[in-house]
């Protein structure tokens, strides 16, 4: 079994209000190994979106930093996770206002999106720190969605070959159960034939309870009354400085 696991070190903070701490699922993901279910290898890690937000107190927050990335890499890395994936935070386009809502609902929540650096610099960065961990780090859709024609790093995030590959190590070589077709989720996708889980019914969605991700692209609808509240909460432990730990690998040096 394989495993998407979307961990952006903004856990435990107002950015992902109710979501655990990087240090929680890296605990989780350890038990979880335990079982032999899962094979370290047939994990990616997510470390997606790369952002940068101006605070209620005016601080700039970001996890597109080396300082923020060794902070995640070392805990999955010490449990034999070996690949990674990112991109940057997806904005309104002007020409379609595709991700409008992302934008509206950070500045009704009092965090300001900022611009992204150079995304070359960015990722130059990020790659250089990868190796120090033994993580293969590539990117998902940015060739596409930011029209950079020359961006090469781009991969799926589910890769049916990765997959494979860890099959046939397990199992031996004539195993083969992952079809090679690709199955595009948007525009620049690359990944492999799946089955998204959300879509069954009668499983809860993010967002609907009391954790959510207040950048979410993937749901326009307001957030509930469970959820605002756990925003407030982590507003206000974050400008008394109660929760400052949670957020120190994130503030610019």
């Amino acid at each position: 079994m394989g495993l998407q696991l979307t961990v952006t070190g903004c856990g435990g903070t107002m950015i992902k209000p109710g979501i655990p701490t990087p240090q929680e699922v890296a605990d989780e993901l350890a038990q979880l190994f335990a079982t032999g279910l899962v094979d370290p290898a047939a994990v990616l890690l997510r470390y997606d979106p790369l952002l940068r937000v101006k605070a209620p107190d005016g601080k700039v927050l970001r996890n597109d930093t080396a300082r923020a990335f060794r902070h995640v890499a070392s805990l999955f890395s010490k449990l034999g996770v070996s690949a990674a994936t990112t991109k940057f935070l997806l904005r309104s386009h002007p020409r379609d206002k595709r991700y409008r809502h992302v934008y509206e609902r950070m500045v009704e929540n009092g965090l300001a999106p900022l611009p992204p650096g150079d995304i070359h610099e960015v990722f130059q960065e990020l790659t250089q720190v990868a190796p120090e961990y033994g993580i293969a780090l590539q990117t998902c859709c940015v060739r596409e969605e930011q029209k950079t024609a020359s961006w090469g790093h781009d991969g799926g995030c589910l890769c049916g070959p990765r997959l494979t590959e860890v099959g046939k190590r397990r199992f031996g070589s004539s195993w083969n159960r992952i079809s090679p077709m690709n199955r595009p989720s948007r525009p620049g996708c690359l990944c492999s034939l799946y089955w998204d889980l959300s879509v069954n019914r009668g499983l809860k969605r993010c967002g609907g309870g009391s954790a959510g991700c207040i950048y979410c692209t993937s749901s326009a609808k307001k957030f509930g009354p469970r959820l605002l509240q756990t925003l407030q909460e982590e507003r206000e432990w974050y400008l008394s400085g109660k929760r400052l730990k949670a957020y120190e690998h994130l503030m610019e040096a």
